[in-house]
């Protein structure tokens, strides 16, 4: 599983979903989640298979709901941290051994906010990424102060240590190794984070002859590095570009990892300079997110990301007249020994803009896309609402997620948000949590615990 929580990325956040990324695992599945009662200062890891029972774990000093929750692909660990507050991050064994916290390099980090957290294939290793390191003489009352560095980490089960990762960025497993993706914050560093960032993504005018204007020209003029590699002995570098901001410097957002291979969010950062007397401000310009593909053996596809139809039927109840219009685009958000699962959906206008996932999606690992069915039909919010509502029929806001895919019983684990839409005139009805269990067969779907985060 990959987890990684929103930040404040001037042109990247695009409302592009968290990822999970699970290798390969053993024929056995649950679903997990963190139990952290209201105002405690511990959780508890707890798992359901798929026969309904529950294993409660032991518990943790992590405080937060729902937490960051990663469990290994063999199910044997379970990694945790807060997403609230500043902390470790804690391994949690199933076998009934001591909970443990990794030790981290000096200076060095989570940054609860953009850090991802994967596990490598073989369930020994975790991957950090963009983990933050920060001078120790920094004022940690800013939550990004402006001596901070980013990095990446292996951190090794057995040792119960991690050790940096050169170059940084993410990290993420790709068939039984590893890739390392630069990411914005290996390239540009704090320059992301600068206050001055409008919600229009331009800077505010800054007097040029200034140390904020200075800083702006080196943001823009300053040369960076971003690579794609396999780890090895010498590395495999299967991408590589120089250029500065000015120029347009591809880098990765995201990577979903697994035993297929790695599919990487790659976008274009382009900043121009724009000037007035003695004045200069940076636009954001960059181009839209592609779609990289990383197999095992280094073998590179990008392009656009691939599209599925999901017919007007299938989404009258969440979309209106807008389906017919709607982009069909697959997002990836978790592996699985054969490809990768996700959503397709539609891209939303905005600041940022936007994602909305319309239906459940699987790719293989030659990058062909299938919309999953559900009673013959595209396996919708709306359709696997029927099985939870009775087969009752009702215009809804839905919020539809891919958390993890479950070997043992071959299905997308599916997290719903929804809530019927309000009468005209009546106050908007309480938003639910429903989890499901959703074969790739097209078989029924099951629920699954409602407090769900993940599952192998």
């Amino acid at each position: 599983m990959v987890a990684r929580a929103a930040g404040r990325i001037f042109a990247l956040a695009l409302g592009l979903a968290f990822l999970g990324a699970v290798g390969a695992a053993p024929a056995s599945g649950d679903v997990v989640w963190l139990d952290s009662p209201a105002g405690a200062e511990r959780s508890r890891v707890m798992v359901q298979r798929p026969d309904g029972r529950v294993w409660r774990g032991p518990s943790v000093a992590i405080a937060g709901d729902p937490g960051l929750v990663a469990p290994a692909p063999d199910g044997r660990h379970v990694a945790v941290a807060s997403d609230l507050e500043p902390g470790p991050l804690v391994v949690v064994p199933r076998d009934g051994g001591s909970p443990f916290s990794f030790a981290m390099p000096p200076g060095v980090e989570m940054a609860r906010e953009y850090s991802t957290v994967s596990w490598t294939s073989d369930g020994r290793t975790v991957l950090v990424g963009d983990a933050l390191r920060v001078d120790p003489e920094a004022d940690r009352s800013d939550p990004l102060p402006a001596t901070l560095r980013w990095t990446a980490l292996r951190c090794t089960v057995a040792a119960r240590s991690c050790v940096e990762v050169r170059g940084g960025g993410l990290v993420a497993p790709n068939g039984d190794g590893v890739l390392r993706a630069s990411s914005p914050q290996s390239a540009f560093g704090q320059w992301l984070w600068s206050p001055a960032w409008s919600e229009e993504r331009e800077t505010d005018w800054t007097v040029a002859d200034s140390p904020d204007g200075r800083e702006l020209e080196r943001i823009v003029g300053a040369q960076a590095v971003s690579e794609v590699e396999l780890e090895g002995a010498p590395p495999c570098v299967v991408r590589r570009d120089e250029r500065s901001g000015g120029e347009g410097l591809p880098l990765h957002v995201e990577a979903v990892g697994g035993p297929a291979g790695t599919l990487v969010v790659r976008q274009t950062i382009r900043l121009r300079r724009q000037a007035r007397r003695d004045e200069l401000r940076l636009r954001d310009a960059s181009g839209p997110p592609r779609l990289m593909r990383v197999g095992p053996d280094g073998a590179v596809h990008l392009g656009p990301f691939p599209r599925a139809r999901v017919g007007r039927v299938d989404l009258r109840a969440l979309d209106g007249r807008g389906a017919r219009t709607a982009s069909r685009r697959f997002h990836p958000a978790t592996a699985m020994p054969d490809g990768w699962l996700g959503t397709v959906g539609r891209t939303i206008a905005g600041q940022y803009g936007g994602f909305q996932a319309l239906a459940v999606a699987a790719m293989d690992a030659r990058g062909r896309l299938r919309v999953l069915r559900v009673d013959g039909r595209a396996a919708t919010a709306e359709r696997l609402l029927r099985h939870v509502r009775g087969g009752r029929a009702t215009r809804l806001h839905a919020d539809l997620s891919v958390i993890g895919y479950e070997r043992a019983t071959r299905s997308a684990v599916v997290a719903l948000e929804w809530a019927p839409m309000a009468r005209p005139g009546q106050p908007q009805r309480s938003a639910r949590r429903t989890v499901l269990r959703v074969p790739l067969d097209g078989g029924r779907p099951r629920r699954a615990n409602g407090r769900a985060q993940a599952a192998w």
